[in-house]
């Protein structure tokens, strides 16, 4: 068998790691979360959800995601019951 040597590039990795594919995966994650830290708190007569999503791609070409409180109560939530964290499973 012929040995085989793996040699990261840099450009590679940030055009797997900032594509579509990744960046479509993060935000499908992230909107995961969102709906177990909702299912979580109860409801407010708030017109923002208690949480939302949203992911992009950085200035480093790295696809991001991220979860956060989109309201007082889910602030307060966070703070109190840690939902976020435990959101994240």
């Amino acid at each position: 068998m012929a040995d085989v040597e793996y040699r990261p590039s840099k450009e590679g990795m940030r055009a797997l790691l900032g594509s579509e594919g990744v960046l479509a995966a993060c935000i499908g994650y992230a909107g995961e979360v969102r709906d177990r830290a909702n299912s979580m708190v109860s409801d407010d007569a708030m017109v923002n959800d208690a949480f939302y999503a949203s992911g992009r791609v950085d200035s480093n070409g790295m696809a991001r995601a991220s979860a956060y409180t989109g309201n007082p109560h889910g602030y307060n939530a966070c703070l109190s019951e840690n939902v976020l964290l435990k959101a994240l499973g």
